[in-house]
């Protein structure tokens, strides 16, 4: 079953700790990590709102509080037990705070088509497909060859 790690600290607390790299290679080398992302500061969040039919826009956190939220991981969990074990050893335990919730299942409705260009083991799981790697979002999508875009060849030439 997937649980949302959330991954809350005070903003002057949030740093590139080495600790991260470290225990995320323990969730991958564990087999249970589905995917993985910091956030950037509260400062650039920006929060929208619908009342009577108009937007409402707020640049900055929606609330004031001491902890902001830094980051999250997705992880493939048997149980909340274990949800809580690794939540406790994540870096951020030791100032802040880690919060275990089960992710809810869509409804079918939301769910990928048959047949679309999607693929990989999330689909047996039945959940929305993850976004790619940072590595590969850095050329994603893929670009063509130095050459130019190869066009396809036409029959009888």
């Amino acid at each position: 079953m997937p649980y949302l790690l959330l991954l809350a600290n005070a903003p002057d607390a949030w740093d590139d700790d080495p600790d991260f790299a470290a225990y995320t290679d323990a969730l991958r080398a564990a087999g249970v990590l589905l995917s993985a992302a910091g956030l950037r500061g509260a400062e650039a969040a920006t929060a929208v709102r619908v009342r009577d039919g108009e937007r409402l826009v707020t640049d900055g956190p929606f609330a004031d509080t001491k902890e902001h939220l830094v980051g999250y991981y997705l992880l493939d969990l048997p149980d909340l037990d274990a949800a809580l074990d690794w939540a406790a050893r994540a870096p951020v335990a030791r100032t802040g705070t880690g919060v275990a919730r089960a992710v809810w299942r869509a409804s079918a409705g939301c769910a990928p088509r048959r047949g679309s260009r999607a693929g990989g083991g999330w689909r047996a799981r039945g959940w929305p497909r993850p976004s790619p790697p940072a590595a590969a979002r850095s050329g994603w999508p893929r670009r063509p060859p130095r050459g130019g875009r190869r066009r396809p060849r036409r029959p009888g030439r």
